[in-house]
């Protein structure tokens, strides 16, 4: 019963999509706009040990890498955007108006910069060279390891801690217990270990793309591949913010980032439009965390539309998810489409976390009050402390003894005169 409620849940939506957005009305009241997609088409992250095609010369490009496929997703998506904002956003590029933000991923980068010679391609004096319809434009980045808004990867005790506890679950252990047959027989056959939701979608994803590039696949996959393996693997992109805890901690600091822009945007102290290039953990993160994922693994150039409008002298907020040609609305459960910005702000107010409150968050607690690092460096400088009290202790009484047994050597006995 629990893996047929599973099933129908992965392939129920949890959000109403299917209305269309014009083009006539999409200007209306725009005030500011958060862009979050993810890069375009790539060649394989790392191929399998038995995989026919793990040789580079199969490949365009090296491998994890954005193919001429991907750059021209992402410049036909930048001029979709340009389209849709053709009345809100100038067609000349300031740095007053656009804030771009990547990982730090050669892929996630590089679709940046293909995005935006979509979108803003040189008009007037921006033309410096006239054989090139293209300008620089700056794109923010930084580590990966210390990005914890859009690459979602800097350490975080406390949120490894949960995901581990959730992968220990009945509901997870089940979900591994039966697929046990179908994780050995990829095991054995892809060279690989296949031992959860997660290994079983990197495969997924390797033999989904050699299928894109009409690769013919080993026959051992023609029993497994897609039909098998694909509700796991597109469940697989709902683990990392399965919980609402986990949710904080992974995509909180992000909506933080995005509300900040809002509230400074209705006081006319922020940039028009922002965007942020990452993956497709990314998109799957963020529908999760508003409750609105339908168990998939979101396409190349996916994107999501965050829209601040003012209409009558309020505030509203619409989504829009655009994983193929047309936009469709993100209905939030407790919230009509044109979500007021105050019910939009109480609504992810138990999510959205500032950097340092993440940092704060992130500490394991002791009894839930003492930090696991606070009382880490508590108890290596009480042992430290008893250790050289230990020492000098030893240290003393070797003394005492050394100068007892001395003192006993020194002594002479004073001669008896009836002797």
């Amino acid at each position: 019963m629990l893996f047929a409620l599973l099933l129908v849940q992965i392939f129920i939506p949890k959000f109403l999509c299917n209305s269309e957005i014009s083009f006539s009305d999409n200007n209306d009241g725009l005030v500011s706009v958060a862009v979050i997609f993810r890069h375009g088409d790539r060649t394989p992250v790392s191929p399998y040990p038995n995989d026919p095609y793990r040789n580079a010369s199969y490949w365009p490009v090296g491998f994890g890498q954005l193919t001429n496929r991907g750059k021209m997703q992402h410049f036909q998506l930048g001029q979709w955007l340009r389209e849709r904002y053709r009345n809100f956003l100038p067609t000349q590029y300031s740095e007053k108006d656009i804030y771009v933000r990547s990982t730090d991923v050669d892929r996630t980068l590089m679709s940046a910069e293909a995005n935006l010679a979509g979108l803003f391609p040189p008009q007037g004096n921006q033309i410096w060279n006239e054989n090139l319809t293209w300008q620089p434009i700056p794109i923010h980045t930084t580590s990966e390891q210390d990005d914890n808004i859009l690459a979602m990867k800097m350490p975080c005790d406390k949120y490894d801690f949960l995901l581990s506890k959730l992968l220990k679950s009945k509901t997870f252990l089940n979900i591994n217990k039966k697929n046990h047959d179908l994780y050995a027989y990829l095991s054995l056959y892809s060279g690989t270990a296949i031992k959860n939701l997660e290994t079983l979608e990197y495969l997924y994803n390797t033999l989904t793309i050699e299928s894109i590039y009409n690769l013919t696949l080993p026959n051992w996959t023609y029993s497994v591949f897609p039909n098998k393996m694909k509700p796991w693997a597109e469940l697989s992109f709902a683990v990392s913010c399965y919980t609402k805890d986990l949710a904080r901690l992974k995509a909180g600091p992000l909506f933080n980032d995005i509300l900040k822009h809002f509230a400074n945007s209705t006081h006319h102290k922020s940039r028009k439009f922002f965007m942020y290039s990452g993956h497709d953990t990314t998109i799957a993160n963020i529908l999760n965390t508003l409750d609105a994922f339908e168990y998939h693994s979101p396409p190349y150039a996916a994107t999501i539309l965050f829209e601040l409008r003012a209409l009558n002298g309020s505030y509203f907020v619409n989504i829009l998810y655009k994983n193929t040609t047309v936009p469709q609305k993100i209905i939030l459960k407790e919230c009509p489409f044109y979500c007021p910005l105050e019910k939009f702000v109480k609504l992810l107010e138990p999510i959205r976390l500032s950097p340092d409150q993440w940092k704060i968050e992130c500490e394991m607690k002791f009894l839930g009050i003492i930090p696991f690092s606070t009382l880490q460096n508590t108890v290596f400088i009480s042992c430290t402390v008893l250790l050289f009290l230990l020492l000098g202790s030893i240290f003393i009484s070797i003394i005492c003894t050394k100068i007892r047994s001395d003192s006993k050597q020194d002594y002479l006995r004073l001669p008896n005169e009836d002797i």
